[in-house]
């Protein structure tokens, strides 16, 4: 970039004192627009500006009107960052990042059932779902995560336009007695080294599965424990889990109470005891090339505890969950009953 100035005197010019300070006022804008200009194509700002000392050689400016050029000019160059409005949204010290995620999905579902007589039973229709959710890190190695679903069903988000006919309670049109908002994910993890990896609540999946074992919408609840260590091209890693399969609510009963024997054996004081899914999983992931790896992890489950027999009626003594009874039996149903209670079994060994 080249810069001319040229002050041109000639016959029939005439100067007075308005005009020489209309000029100076000119030059030194003019000064300030080109040190700018000099200064946003690149030009790192020195103590010496060459523009500025051009012009007091000539004796254009002052050195008064020169300082007060190059004040601004270092105002306009200062890093500070701008000072915007306080937010109204404040987030607590012990966090360091949050990150909203979600999704939102249609659907037109076309099912249809067929008997080996032909009939046939036809389903047509419109769903939705919507997932919401926070998750994020903590200071001293924490990580969380919270997420809200459309359904309470643990295998599936997706709620019904139309307010499903078989819905219940049915609202009638318009209605919301399939849709909801409940907790799909609520949990807390720590993370001390690269090698270990602990969480609790009602977490993401922590095993490693397929869909052929686990639905990828069940989130376990309870308590779980991840490890790994690396030899050479092979990743070995161990996952644990103890889940809540089921709470029993009482616990233990003495003899008489509630008279729902069924769900809690109260004849003969007996208890129930929450169940626990536990899980036991090594692994190994090998890589093979930049592009192809192996992985192999086969799991060990475990149910433990008592639990409750859901399926009876309340209004049943007898026999509980303790003492239920299998049949052998061929192609029919036999049914035994004791005290007033009664089950059915299919036929076939049990």
């Amino acid at each position: 970039m080249q810069i001319f100035i040229g002050i041109f005197r000639g016959k029939g010019y005439t100067c007075n004192r308005t005009h020489m300070l209309l000029t100076r006022k000119w030059i030194i804008s003019a000064a300030t627009a080109l040190t700018l200009g000099a200064l946003n194509s690149g030009y790192g700002a020195t103590d010496s500006d060459p523009v500025l000392d051009l012009l007091l050689q000539k004796g254009m400016i002052t050195e008064a009107e020169a300082a007060k050029v190059k004040s601004q000019l270092d105002a306009r160059q200062t890093n500070a960052p701008p000072q915007f409005p306080k937010t109204k949204w404040e987030i607590s010290d012990g966090i360091k990042n949050v990150q909203l995620f979600g999704d939102l999905r249609l659907r037109f579902e076309d099912r249809s059932a067929v008997d080996p007589a032909g009939g046939k039973i036809n389903l047509d229709r419109l769903r939705f779902s919507f997932r919401a959710g926070l998750r994020g890190e903590a200071y001293d190695d924490f990580y969380y995560g919270f997420r809200l679903d459309t359904a309470a069903n643990p295998r599936s988000p997706w709620v019904t336009f139309g307010s499903s006919a078989s819905g219940t309670p049915y609202q009638g049109p318009f209605g919301k007695s399939t849709g909801g908002i409940d907790v799909g994910q609520l949990y807390l993890g720590w993370r001390p080294a690269d090698w270990i990896d602990l969480t609790a609540g009602k977490m993401p999946q922590p095993l490693y599965t397929t869909s052929m074992v686990w639905d990828s919408d069940y989130q376990p609840e309870g308590l779980a424990e991840h490890f790994k260590y690396k030899v050479g091209d092979a990743d070995l890693f161990a996952n644990f889990g103890q889940f809540i399969y089921e709470d029993t609510n009482p616990t233990d009963t003495s003899p008489g109470y509630f008279g729902i024997g069924n769900l809690y054996p109260s004849q003969n004081g007996s208890s129930s005891s929450p169940v626990f899914l536990l899980a036991w999983q090594l692994g190994v992931k090998y890589q093979l090339t930049d592009d192809v790896s192996f992985k192999i992890a086969p799991a060990l489950y475990n149910y433990t505890g008592h639990g409750a027999d859901t399926s009876q009626s309340g209004s049943l003594i007898e026999p509980g969950f303790f003492r239920q009874v299998r049949w052998a039996g061929r192609g029919d149903r036999r049914q035994w009953s004791s005290g007033g209670g009664m089950e059915r079994f299919s036929g076939g060994l049990q």
